[in-house]
């Protein structure tokens, strides 16, 4: 799913950064948790031929996956062998989006419900936000009722 040039040039008002001949490598992990994406950028030579290519990270504490690339199943790293659930190279997910992975919504091109559209993973990362939403909101009253019958 590529983006058309208003969708980059609206990121882009927005304070999006589009870096091209850019692809992450990995996802980098600190305490279990996503501390950033590490990144190969080519330098290209007026020819177009690639004259050499380095990394570069980015921290991150959430990682959404856009912009059509293609899903790699495999684990995140030695230590974390869990793996997405996948179904003819898309990312499965409930309806509320959720990933077989705990804490871990996907959307758009990547799950492969409905069309390729932008509108489509817009309305996926609704559908997304507000059950991440439901989630945390449900987290803070069990701490609540927690702390209550600690000190009650």
């Amino acid at each position: 799913m590529g983006a058309s040039l208003w969708e980059r040039e609206l990121a882009q008002t927005h304070g999006i950064k589009i870096r091209y001949t850019s692809k992450p490598l990995r996802l980098l992990l600190a305490d279990g948790e996503v501390a950033g994406v590490e990144f190969e950028r080519a330098a290209c030579a007026q020819d177009g031929s690639v004259c050499r290519a380095d990394t570069y990270a980015i921290p991150a504490d959430m990682v959404f996956k856009a912009i059509g690339q293609t899903l790699v199943a495999d684990p995140l790293d030695g230590a974390h062998a869990q793996l997405l659930d996948t179904q003819n190279g898309r990312v499965s997910v409930d309806a509320n989006r959720r990933t077989s992975l705990d804490r871990v919504w996907a959307g758009g091109d990547c799950i492969g419900m409905g069309q390729d559209l932008t509108v489509c993973a817009v309305e996926d990362g609704k559908v997304a936000a507000h059950d991440i939403d439901r989630m945390l909101r449900q987290a803070q009253d069990d701490e609540a009722v927690v702390s209550g019958a600690h000190h009650g």
